[in-house]
């Protein structure tokens, strides 16, 4: 049977988070334009399931300061339209071009629907101001990829594995842009040194997969084979994948 956590665990874990919540809602009334606690302040709301407190209370807020780059990016956080969220993303960014986070969300608004040339000057934009983020490095990389520009993706996914080591994402994407373009000894290559990694956890099935795939590609069924079975063991429920 499953081990659930019991009332007194969650009862613990709640109350972290309600101190946690009050905690971040008086560094805002402190620090407003404090991006980084605004975004924690949503994101722990939203996992309580508190949507339309939070959605009001940053409403109430664009509407005291119509023009204020920060609040106009904070609500653009909550909007579920796509177009919406872009259109409140574009004003932000009008007003202010020199915060990370708007520039980043709007590369990835613009990544979203396609638009991967507006995706990358935002990107760019982004590492001007964060030169030392893998994360935005990470989703440069991406938007290369889909335009075309293989090498230029690789050098990203690269500098980004530079800055933060033991940072996943750009590993996977590194070794599927590698699988795709046949370079499969070093997908092989990064696929073994992501499953060193701390962060590699939840996904190991995924990469030994993607590690099967490469070696059923280059023609070695018995460690394709192999790395199937890995995967298969740590996520049963998808077995269908690998037939």
């Amino acid at each position: 049977s499953l081990l659930l956590p019991s009332p007194c665990v969650r009862s613990a874990a709640n109350s972290q988070n309600l101190a946690e919540i009050r905690h971040l809602k008086s560094q805002i009334a402190r620090q407003p334009a404090n991006i980084r606690a605004n975004v924690s302040y949503q994101d722990l709301l939203l996992a309580a399931g508190r949507r339309a407190e939070v959605v009001e209370f940053y409403r109430q807020r664009l509407n005291a300061d119509p023009v204020n780059a920060a609040s106009i990016y904070l609500y653009s956080r909550l909007l579920t339209d796509e177009d919406e969220r872009l259109e409140h993303l574009e004003r932000a960014y009008a007003l202010d071009r020199e915060v990370f986070e708007i520039c980043v969300d709007l590369g990835r608004a613009y990544y979203h629907q396609g638009d991967y040339d507006e995706a990358v000057a935002r990107y760019k934009r982004a590492i001007r101001l964060r030169s030392t983020s893998a994360f935005a490095r990470n989703l440069l990389g991406l938007a290369y990829y889909h335009k075309g520009y293989v090498d230029l993706a690789i050098s990203e996914y690269r500098q980004a594995i530079r800055i933060r080591d033991g940072f996943l994402d750009p590993y996977l994407n590194l070794g599927l842009t590698y699988y795709y373009t046949g370079k499969l000894d070093d997908a092989i290559g990064i696929y073994k040194q992501a499953l060193k990694l701390p962060e590699a956890g939840k996904e190991k099935h995924r990469i030994y997969r993607n590690l099967g795939m490469a070696y059923a590609r280059k023609g070695d069924d018995k460690k394709a084979e192999k790395a199937y079975l890995s995967a298969l063991d740590l996520d049963p429920e998808s077995a269908d994948v690998y037939l």
